[in-house]
């Protein structure tokens, strides 16, 4: 709603681990980091409210144009890609598993619901531009997005490979940070708990008018991107700056909801 828009916009916008990373207020390319996962998100929640089927082929592949822009920028794109088909996988796995039950309706039935449809529509054309782009112009493309997950686990590692010393274990940024220190870089405990009652909110206060609840997928969304971040600042502290969109979109789904 337009409550939890104006406070997830006004978290963004004010937070102090993004403000801290612009120069005299002019934003620094840090800013890519923000700026295009949310975009992604919102035109991948967009291509699910959609009505007509048109508009949900337009806005995935409007997604996948984005991830493919994002790439551009920056190397570690593959993270928001990564999320968002994961929480497709997991949605489909609820959807099979508890609200229309696979194993009675069988493997075809269930393909054919419309639900089920939407989301292969959504993320197949939100896949076709990536993949495109990848096979024309850059074949690391789509290898990143399976390889990369493994070369982050890997970021500090010492002699794994190569003789040669790994220059980010030099990395000020990328000094490890505990989930304590990231909870108090993120906005200390309170705010985080509010952040985490958002999402629990996304689960528990749920009118289901269509078979798609995109509150449960974004709830799914956050929890996949909480956890992934927050790994992510144990290997170094500047990747507190990927949970500040996550952060602040719980925390508008609380004051939102509430």
């Amino acid at each position: 709603g337009k409550v939890g828009g104006f406070f997830t916009a006004l978290m963004v916008g004010i937070h102090p681990f993004f403000l801290g990373r612009t120069m005299a207020g002019l934003a620094d390319t840090d800013v890519y980091s923000v700026f295009f996962p949310l975009m992604i998100i919102w035109v991948f929640f967009e291509a699910f409210d959609a009505k007509s089927i048109n508009k949900k082929i337009g806005l995935g592949a409007l997604a996948g144009l984005l991830i493919v822009i994002y790439s551009t920028a920056w190397k570690g794109w593959w993270h928001i890609a990564g999320f968002i088909f994961a929480t497709a996988l997991i949605y489909l796995t609820y959807l099979a598993l508890v609200k229309l039950n696979i194993v009675k309706m069988g493997i075809i039935e269930f393909l054919k619901q419309k639900s089920i449809k939407n989301i292969f529509i959504i993320i197949t054309s939100m896949s076709v531009i990536p993949i495109i782009f990848g096979l024309i112009f850059n074949t690391r493309l789509i290898l990143d997005l399976i390889y990369q997950p493994f070369n982050f686990i890997q970021i500090k590692s010492v002699a794994a490979s190569t003789i040669w010393p790994n220059i980010q274990t030099t990395v000020a940024e990328l000094n490890p940070a505990s989930i304590a220190t990231t909870i108090n870089q993120i906005g200390g405990k309170f705010l985080f708990l509010i952040a985490v009652v958002g999402i629990i909110l996304l689960f528990i206060n749920r009118k289901e008018d269509y078979k798609i609840n995109i509150k449960v997928i974004s709830g799914i969304l956050l929890i996949i991107w909480f956890l992934a971040t927050i790994y992510a600042s144990t290997k170094g502290i500047r990747f507190v700056l990927l949970l500040v969109p996550a952060f602040s979109i719980a925390f508008g789904a609380a004051c939102g909801i509430v």
